[in-house]
């Protein structure tokens, strides 16, 4: 999906500022060790995780747990620049530029689904999708906010 120039703008405008975003629009370190233990207590080798979104603290940890990491977002000028903040350039991320909602990963292709504050993205009508596209994966694990509340789910 092509997004106009003032769009990517504002996609832009949010990279360039991530630094000074403070928890809950960025995960905190405390947030990104759950993810962490989530997935070592697995047990699994080499997990292959899927990541809604671009988030660069993500797709860092999942670098560093030698994880196979597929990520989808909708704006692939996002990916792009969240992609820019990464402290480790992993070369084998798969990118699917796409929606979340609507894509077809196929069943139980993944371990893991991992999004930080996806609920937000979406309409609260699509939901449901989420949560088949997430648990037909078998795990899955999102951080989400509600009015002032944020909460780590699994």
């Amino acid at each position: 999906m092509k997004y106009s120039r003032k769009i990517n703008d504002i996609f832009k405008y949010r990279a360039d500022r991530w630094k000074d975003y403070t928890p809950s629009v960025r995960p905190s370190p405390d947030e990104i060790n759950q993810y962490k233990q989530m997935i070592v207590s697995a047990g699994r080798v080499k997990p292959k995780c899927l990541i809604l979104g671009s988030t660069p603290e993500l797709r860092d940890l999942l670098y560093t747990l030698g994880c196979t990491v597929t990520l989808i977002d909708i704006n692939e000028y996002m990916i792009q620049c969240m992609g820019n903040l990464m402290q480790h350039r992993s070369q084998n991320e798969k990118i699917i530029v796409g929606n979340w909602l609507t894509h077809q990963f196929g069943v139980n292709k993944f371990d893991f689904v991992i999004g930080d504050h996806i609920i937000n993205m979406i309409p609260t009508s699509d939901y449901n999708t989420l949560i088949r596209v997430a648990t037909v994966q078998g795990f899955d694990r999102c951080r989400y906010s509600n009015h002032r509340l944020n909460y780590l789910c699994d």
